[in-house]
């Protein structure tokens, strides 16, 4: 029994590790290279939230974007990570980790 615990955990983790680096090298490659102007507003909801001005919701004219990427960025931005770098990383970061809480329980 111990045996098949040890082999599905290293399994788990190797493919964590593989998923991560993955998500590493499609970041170093295209999101941190390219950008949409979807991306460009959430730099600007970025600097905004940044420097405490919280609009009213939809004031960038996005129905479809919640501007959650760019608030949870702050931190990042604050640090002296370009808004390039920290909002397709922490968008990363929200789409891995429901996904992996669930593997783990």
């Amino acid at each position: 029994m111990n045996g098949t615990k040890f082999v599905n955990k290293t399994l788990f983790f190797a493919l964590l590790i593989a998923i991560i680096v993955f998500r590493v090298l499609v970041l170093l490659k295209f999101g941190f290279e390219y950008t949409d102007s979807d991306q460009t507003i959430m730099w600007l909801g970025l600097k905004d939230y940044s420097d405490g001005i919280f609009h009213e919701p939809r004031f960038y004219g996005q129905a479809y974007n919640s501007m959650l990427e760019a608030f949870l960025s702050i931190p990042l931005y604050k640090l002296g990570v370009s808004p390039y770098i920290a909002l397709p990383l922490i968008t990363s970061l929200i789409t891995l980790i429901p996904f992996i809480g669930i593997a783990v329980i």
